[in-house]
Order: C-alpha cells, then sequence, then structure tokens
C-alpha cells in the first residue's frame, strides 16, 4: 500500500483568469496541452473523462468555481489509492512601479 503524497506547484502564464479557465475545465483545452482525450461536464458532480487509447480515467468535478478554483476526485482504488485535482487561478499582483532617478 502506498502512502499519502502530495505535490504543490504554482506557475504564472500571460493569461487572464478567463483563459486559464478555458483550457483546464473545458475538454478541448485540456486536450491542447494534456495528452489522450479530454472530456469535462462542468458544475459540481460533473464527470472530468481522459482517455489515452483504452486507459480511461474518470474523476468526479466536486469544486466548481469559475474562473476561479476547479478540484475533481477520481474513485479510490483497489489498493486505497486516490487521485485528485485542485486549481486556482488568480489575476497576478500589478508590477511595483519603476523609480527613475
Amino acid at each position: 500500500m502506498g502512502h499519502e503524497f502530495e505535490t504543490d506547484n504554482e506557475i504564472t502564464v500571460d493569461a487572464t483568469p478567463e483563459q486559464v479557465w478555458a483550457a483546464i475545465a473545458t475538454g478541448p483545452g485540456v486536450d491542447s496541452w494534456f495528452m489522450g482525450r479530454n472530456e469535462v461536464q462542468p458544475g459540481v458532480g460533473g464527470v472530468v473523462r481522459t482517455d489515452m487509447g483504452g486507459f480511461v480515467m474518470e474523476s468526479t468535478v466536486t469544486v466548481w468555481d469559475p474562473p476561479n478554483h476547479l478540484e475533481y476526485r477520481g474513485s479510490e482504488a483497489a489498493d486505497g489509492t486516490v487521485m485528485a485535482s485542485s486549481s486556482s487561478s488568480r489575476d497576478a499582483p500589478a508590477a511595483a512601479p519603476s523609480s527613475a532617478s
């Protein structure tokens, strides 16, 4: 049996929260950067489905807050493992004004 672990990654992209949402919360958006064929049924209780040539992963949407926060979670496997994902977007802080001497 495996042990619990979590990864936490933060990236900055040159995009609005709405553009990020389209890339992580729609099938075509996910297809543009992730492997396989992806489908996202919107809303809490919707299904996120990834088909990688016959290997299919399905997860249930647990948080749906466009364009801010998306979470989904798969079913528990026989060995107790669970795959879950959480994505949040926010506007980048404004750059500090430069001071010219």
